[in-house]
């Protein structure tokens, strides 16, 4: 089962050596957490970006992606809204708030380029903004605002450190563009993201070193991750199973 790993580090962050309890950074137990549930069950990116149909699947897998992101604005600014209001009570509140404040911005339009990328690919704006998200998307980015709202907004980073955690690399879509015959400009957006994200989930670790994380917060981002990272897994087997939902609308078949 793939949680097995991670949940082996649920609970006390800190462990023994020589008979002396010695604290472990937040970032590198969430790193070694994250490390052993992709090693036992990965999110198929090598898998997808390998497979024999990539040409069709492609486009699906930008839509697929826009569906997913085009929320993620809304998603941090209701994150930064709600950490500040949990401050002072919560003492994380006032740190969330601002990374949030300047990640947004690094994140804002992002779905805009990403239509412009699949334009490239033929595919319509219209189609796009109308394709029916699957309910795999519609419960990743659904519970982040649940996890925002109703529990403690720095449950997010959870979030952000599985999907900006590892970004297709220049080798990975080098290939993928030799493969399908598809013009550089279809992969400007993911090009992007391999060049930031890395910088961008630096960041998010060193805020959460400097984080004051009691044991609820460190559970939340943990369980986070773990649901983040298996959802994520859903997302791309129906991509690659081929499932109707991820097919796009100029594929149909008319009734």
């Amino acid at each position: 089962m793939p949680g097995r790993g991670l949940a082996r580090h649920i609970g006390s962050w800190k462990y023994l050596k020589k008979g002396k309890a010695m604290t472990v950074a937040a970032s590198e137990r969430l790193r070694t957490a994250l490390g052993l549930i992709m090693d036992e069950a990965p999110a198929d990116g090598g898998r997808f970006w390998a497979h024999p149909r990539l040409r069709v699947l492609y486009p699906r897998y930008l839509v697929m992606l826009h569906t997913l992101i085009r929320g993620n604005v809304t998603l941090m600014t209701a994150a930064r809204d709600a950490a500040r209001q949990t401050a002072p009570a919560d003492p994380t509140g006032l740190m969330v708030a601002e990374y949030m404040d300047k990640h947004l911005e690094e994140e804002r339009h992002h779905d805009d380029w990403l239509l412009d990328d699949l334009e490239v690919l033929g595919v319509p704006r219209q189609d796009v903004l109308t394709h029916v998200p699957s309910p795999a998307v519609a419960a990743l980015s659904g519970s982040q605002f649940y996890y925002v709202q109703f529990y403690r907004p720095v449950a997010i980073l959870g979030y952000v450190a599985i999907l900006e955690g590892r970004p297709p690399t220049k080798v990975l879509l080098d290939a993928a563009r030799r493969r399908t015959g598809y013009p550089e400009e279809a992969f400007a957006v993911l090009r992007m993201h391999g060049e930031f994200d890395p910088g961008h989930i630096d960041d998010m670790y060193q805020l959460l070193d400097s984080l004051p994380l009691d044991s609820d917060a460190q559970l939340a981002i943990m369980t986070n991750a773990m649901a983040t990272h298996e959802l994520a897994r859903r997302i791309m087997t129906e991509l690659m199973e081929e499932h109707p939902m991820t097919v796009l609308r100029s594929e149909r078949v008319p009734a």
